[in-house]
């Protein structure tokens, strides 16, 4: 499996010349994530709002559905509006 670094936010910088996240460091692209509210549906389920953002022409978001199985909290997929630049 690929392994990514998860970095603070501030260590990434906006791009005005290409309209992309990357990193202050490396100068490598990058993705930022956002979380907003957390909705409890049960002990063993919860649906977050969440977002990406990659460059002015490629980000997303909705509220995302996981689910608890064997211990690990798992992203089921999406539910309700998703939205996509």
């Amino acid at each position: 499996m690929l392994e990514r670094p998860v970095k603070k936010l501030s260590q990434a910088t906006y791009s005005s010349k290409t309209g992309m996240i990357v990193d202050k460091k490396t100068r490598g692209g990058g993705i930022r994530y956002s979380v907003g509210a957390v909705k409890w549906i049960n002990e063993k389920e919860v649906r977050l709002e969440g977002s990406y953002y990659v460059s002015t022409r490629f980000a997303g978001g909705c509220e995302y559905k996981i689910v608890l199985e064997r211990s690990r909290w798992v992203v089921k997929g999406c539910e309700g509006e998703q939205w996509k630049s």
